[in-house]
């Protein structure tokens, strides 16, 4: 669900490893409420595990909406800082365009075959294709997530994908008066739902406004790495400090999540849909720290988050988030043993996401299908060795 960097060169690796936690977090969140299987084990009288982030996982989804935010306006920033026009608006839609649409088409087109028989119709099953294929599904209650659970995000991906341009001119040229500008709006909009009663509905609580700090927190973190790495001089000197602030933005999260895990928001939807909407300003300070120092930390910290399983997991992030829940309920319908279950579910999801990741969406995005697609076709329009001699 998110964009990559300007170039090979440019790219965060930290980044992509925080991708990679965040589709392990959601997978496992997924997982748990599918199959019920919990995380941990006894030993000795102690509860050893990491049930407790399991539970809170829907809160990877407020880490791909900030990463988002980060990965879309990072080549912004440098452009800004170096001097140069931004991204042209016809190239931007472009890469966005092949990097969403092909895979997601894909999904859903296999999503909507098993599930025609919960419409009433097919001709009311291609409406609810036709509302998600234009990634207006979001905005209406009966499409919300009629097809599968985790397509709401990409609505909500694509509506802040149409502003992004208009919000990124305004945080170019004063950061932090965008961001207290877009935390108002987004507040407004949460205060709104809780005068109204609306702040423990899914569909209202799970709309864009609800989500704009955390974009722009995101885009925010990008300026300000940019900006740290273009104005402070002998860099190197602050590493140690930014590390500490690294590590003390993941004892904060650490720290906040054992105690919702402990808290009555863990008791209902309702109960935790209000916990997240109050706290969502500090989330996204939380991310902007964490970003932000990370990858200005010292190189430690860097590889220790930039190992090759998170990053082959942010590689492949797009389509596991795609894929993983109907996997997991596909698999859960085999009535085998719930760890079963989890292990063959969550290694075919990996393998899946990993075919379409590398057979399709990579060669899209690298230029190469186009490329090989034109090689099988010259070569079918050449006279065989036959013809030639005969």
């Amino acid at each position: 669900m998110v964009v990559q960097a300007e170039s090979a060169t440019h790219r965060l690796d930290v980044i992509d490893g925080l991708r990679g936690i965040a589709i392990l977090i959601v997978v496992f969140y997924h997982a748990w409420l599918v199959t019920g299987q919990r995380f941990e084990v006894q030993v000795s009288g102690l509860t050893l595990g990491v049930q407790t982030f399991v539970m809170t996982g829907f809160l990877g989804v407020d880490l791909f909406f900030f990463l988002s935010g980060f990965c879309l306006f990072y080549p912004y920033a440098r452009r800004h800082f170096e001097g140069r026009a931004p991204q042209p608006l016809v190239e931007y839609a472009r890469r966005r365009a092949l990097k969403i649409v092909p895979s997601y088409l894909v999904a859903l087109t296999i999503f909507i075959l098993p599930f025609h028989d919960h419409f009433t119709s097919w001709f009311a099953a291609l409406g609810d294709y036709a509302a998600h294929l234009f990634f207006i599904h979001p905005l209406f209650e009966s499409t919300f997530d009629s097809i599968s659970g985790p397509l709401w995000t990409l609505g909500v991906e694509v509506q802040f994908y149409l502003i992004f341009p208009l919000i990124a001119s305004v945080v170019r040229s004063n950061p932090i008066r965008a961001y207290l500008a877009v935390i108002v709006v987004a507040e407004t909009y949460r205060l709104a739902l809780i005068a109204t009663g609306h702040d423990s509905v899914f569909f209202t609580v799970n709309q864009l406004p609800a989500f704009l700090d955390v974009f722009v927190g995101g885009m925010v973190a990008a300026y300000a790495v940019v900006w740290a790495r273009a104005n402070v001089p002998d860099l190197d000197r602050y590493r140690l400090a930014l590390t500490a602030g690294a590590a003390g933005a993941v004892a904060a999260a650490v720290w906040g999540l054992v105690e919702l895990a402990q808290s009555p928001a863990m008791q209902s939807t309702a109960a935790f849909f209000e916990w997240q909407s109050r706290y969502r300003p500090a989330i996204a300070a939380i991310l902007i720290v964490l970003a932000v120092c990370s990858v200005l930390a010292a190189g430690h910290w860097r590889r220790a988050l930039a190992n090759p399983i998170f990053l082959f997991l942010s590689a492949i992030s797009y389509n596991l988030y795609l894929w993983h829940l109907e996997i997991l309920v596909w698999g859960q319908q085999l009535n085998w043993d719930s760890r079963a279950v989890l292990a063959v579910s969550v290694a075919a999801s990996i393998a899946t996401a990993t075919l379409i990741t590398y057979a399709l969406e990579q060669p899209i995005l690298n230029g190469t299908w186009r490329a090989g697609k034109q090689r099988v076709l010259l070569l079918l329009r050449r006279p065989s060795r036959v013809s030639r001699f005969s």
